[in-house]
């Protein structure tokens, strides 16, 4: 059913994507598991972050679950989904899903707060590391950059310089 559909027998674009008329939950052909659509009566949130690429992922998986499942207001029979998506430039990425009840006791947007400060406590307490981004440049030999970087003389024996006299 398309929005313009829902919307032309009055319900919102988020009506009518949670359990079917027999109230069957649909099932993803993929993963087997159950959609997991907001319903107007749920909403998902997601945080994602980085871990160190030497750290225990099975570990860092475990806390980052347990701290989001120790909360009390996460919606009921939706249990904290840990996933590691991939490899970032400067860590592994990982993302924690869960379901709160909207509207409910917790916003949305706390619930994201609340979540984030409680999976970086927590890993700070097991030693699990979320690493700043790294950058490395690559500066060719000889360029004017390398030569103020590394107060080499330019080619006439100058020393660095930005290139400006100044009084």
């Amino acid at each position: 059913m398309s929005d313009n559909d829902r919307s032309s027998q009055g319900q919102t674009p988020l009506q009518g994507l949670g359990p079917d008329a027999d109230g069957q939950t649909a099932v993803d052909a993929a993963s087997g598991e159950p959609d997991r659509v907001p319903t107007i009566d749920s909403i998902g949130d997601a945080i994602d972050l980085g871990l160190a690429y030497d750290a225990d992922l099975t570990a860092a998986k475990s806390v980052t679950g347990d701290a989001i499942e120790s909360f009390d207001w996460l919606r009921e029979g939706e249990p904290c989904s840990v996933y590691m998506l991939g490899f970032g430039e400067s860590s592994i990425s990982c993302s924690a899903r869960y379901w709160i009840d909207y509207p409910g006791d917790v916003g949305y947007f706390e619930a994201i707060h609340r979540g984030v400060v409680a999976i970086q406590a927590a890993c700070a307490y097991a030693g699990i590391t979320i690493p700043y981004p790294i950058r490395t440049l690559d500066v060719p030999a000889g360029s004017s950059l390398a030569r103020r970087i590394t107060d080499e003389p330019n080619e006439d024996g100058d020393p660095p310089g930005d290139g400006h006299e100044h009084n």
